[in-house]
């Protein structure tokens, strides 16, 4: 689940549950992805349902290592 938007292209690859385009990234927050799936869903007399909702979150664990602004963003422990 991603958003990329802006007039320039993006770059080749872009992480699961990212938010932006040419000029940089965050992370697009799993409830608002779920939120927006959820709305999706819907409009399709579907539902959105709990084993859904854990495969998002396992593909957003999965593919943290994608989303290098989170590592630059980080404050030490």
């Amino acid at each position: 689940s991603s958003n990329v938007f802006g007039s320039d292209f993006p770059r080749n690859f872009v992480p699961s549950f990212s938010w932006g385009g040419h000029s940089g990234y965050v992370t697009y927050r799993t409830d608002k992805a779920f939120a927006t799936a959820d709305r999706m869903m819907k409009r399709r007399d579907l539902e959105l349902s709990a084993e859904d909702r854990v495969i998002l979150l396992r593909v957003f664990e999965d593919t943290a290592k994608f989303r290098s602004w989170e590592k630059a963003n980080s404050s030490d422990d």
